[in-house]
């Protein structure tokens, strides 16, 4: 089985496959500024790395 299939297996098995983001408050909005800083690590750790 490929990785995305046992993750969902794992979830599921788990009981937090119907876990959703807004239930708990959290929205696109809030991860907006979050993204951004986490796209900017990303290419400065692939420099880096590379």
């Amino acid at each position: 089985m490929d990785f995305i299939t046992m993750l969902v297996k794992l979830q599921e098995d788990c009981g937090v496959a119907d876990l959703r983001m807004p239930d708990y408050g959290i929205e696109p909005e809030n991860l907006k500024p979050w993204r951004r800083t986490q796209r900017i690590r990303w290419v400065a750790c692939s420099f880096v790395t590379n």
